[in-house]
């Protein structure tokens, strides 16, 4: 063998060599991304278990607080038929006397003071705080 020969077997040999380290440090690289992102995938796996479970628990909760507030609506609406019921039951099978009516002329005489007790209150409340009590006695005149 020639000199040439051998330098091109020690070339070929040496080429040989870094493909093979190249490859297996290559390997291990890919290894290596491969279970850092299978942890990664991992903790996040656990993450999101985490958050579903929270979110989970607070959609229970709230589920409990509508069902409560249903539950609270209906009694409360079965009372008020309930009292409506009685109000009108009374009032059919026991109306009014004629005297216990009001009359036009009191019913006037009430929507009067009203007007005026509202009119009173409209002009205090644009008077201001400072001078709302000096007011106060002299607006209401029956």
């Amino acid at each position: 063998m020639s000199l040439e020969v051998k330098i091109i077997a020690a070339l070929v040999l040496l080429a040989a060599l870094a493909g093979s380290v190249w490859l297996i440090d290559r390997h291990g690289y890919d290894s290596g991304v491969a279970a850092c992102q299978a942890q990664q995938a991992k903790a996040d796996k656990k993450v999101e278990a985490k958050h579903e479970a929270t979110v989970v628990a607070a959609d229970a909760d709230m589920q409990k607080a509508v069902d409560a507030g249903a539950k609270e609506q209906a009694q409360v609406q079965q009372q008020t038929q309930t009292v409506i019921r009685t109000i009108t039951k009374v009032i059919h099978d026991a109306p009014s006397p004629p005297s216990c009516t009001v009359q036009p002329d009191s019913l006037r005489a009430l929507a009067d003071a009203a007007d005026r007790a509202n009119a009173a209150a409209d002009r205090l409340q644009g008077a201001g705080a400072g001078t709302a009590p000096a007011t106060a006695t002299s607006a209401v005149k029956p």
